[in-house]
């Protein structure tokens, strides 16, 4: 979740990348989705800032048919105008994940993710069987020595990949407030942590000049718990850990007590990163229009 490279600035932004993908993952209203939202295709957009600078927009398409689905997303993320010695902030990154629905549930199959910059590339496949991690591939492999909190196998059983994980966020709820209860148990490849929301508050948003939402967004409290496969007293995870001014804003979608992503905060030890909402839209199978939100 939280990524060391070297420096506050660029570990500000290189955590503002991470994090903003959490927001366009969260996109999918899969999760005891109603019947509108069944055999439907979903695009969103994201733009993503750091201290109100634009760096880019996350592009998340989702393609689902009865109890399966499969998801993508699409970032591009570079600082501007800030020279030479700034190009190792530039990132590009690339995630799919494809899996099944059964009893509300997500339960994923296969993950990939790959990533680069100017400096770094990497990869991730994980495979899924029997609720439980079955295999991972990473390039570059990376050994925990014995300064890391060691996976465990029982840590690798009934977790999600980073995308299928929030697909749960966007569950129904009995209550604006009950959204947000839930903790979701997370495995990328090499960390494995828990994500925990809890209600913080609600708030009511006005559409811009250039239009977009109008009306209630819940505001969810997301606390980062690391569990294994991390370094206990590495900077940027402690603060990550300690960290408790992130929130993800939830809209509510028509005709349902589903809810998509509006808008992701993280504070970090320099200023703040945000993504927020560019587009929203919803098709059934048929071309129907479910939701559009622009």
């Amino acid at each position: 979740m939280p990524v060391s490279i070297g420096g506050s600035s660029k570990f500000s932004v290189k955590a503002a990348c991470a994090l903003a993908l959490f927001a366009g993952f969260a996109a999918a209203p899969l999760h005891q989705a109603q019947a509108q939202f069944r055999d439907s295709d979903i695009q969103a957009a994201y733009n993503v800032r750091y201290n109100g600078m634009g760096l880019g927009q996350l592009k998340f398409n989702a393609h689902i048919r009865g109890g399966v689905y499969s998801m993508s997303t699409d970032t591009d993320l570079k600082v501007p105008l800030l020279g030479s010695i700034f190009e190792s902030l530039s990132w590009r990154g690339i995630t799919r994940t494809k899996g099944t629905i059964r009893h509300n549930h997500p339960h994923p199959k296969n993950y990939y993710f790959s990533f680069r910059s100017s400096k770094k590339r990497g990869k991730v496949n994980m495979e899924f069987a029997h609720d439980a991690v079955s295999r991972v591939d990473r390039i570059p492999k990376k050994h925990l020595s014995s300064a890391y909190v060691q996976v465990q196998p029982h840590h690798l059983k009934n977790v999600m990949d980073p995308m299928s994980a929030v697909m749960m966020i966007s569950r129904k709820g009995r209550s604006h407030r009950s959204v947000c209860n839930n903790t979701i148990p997370v495995y990328d490849g090499l960390q494995r942590f828990n994500l925990r929301l809890s209600y913080k508050r609600s708030v009511r948003v006005r559409r811009s000049q250039s239009g977009g939402y109008a009306g209630p967004v819940i505001v969810c409290k997301v606390r980062y718990e690391p569990v294994s496969g991390y370094k206990p007293h590495k900077k940027d995870l402690v603060f990550m850990a300690r960290n408790k001014g992130i929130e993800l804003w939830l809209m509510p979608l028509p005709r349902s007590r589903n809810y998509a992503p509006y808008r992701f905060v993280i504070p970090l030890p320099i200023g703040t990163a945000e993504a927020d909402l560019d587009h929203f839209n919803i098709r059934h199978k048929n071309g129907r229009r479910i939701a559009l939100v622009r």
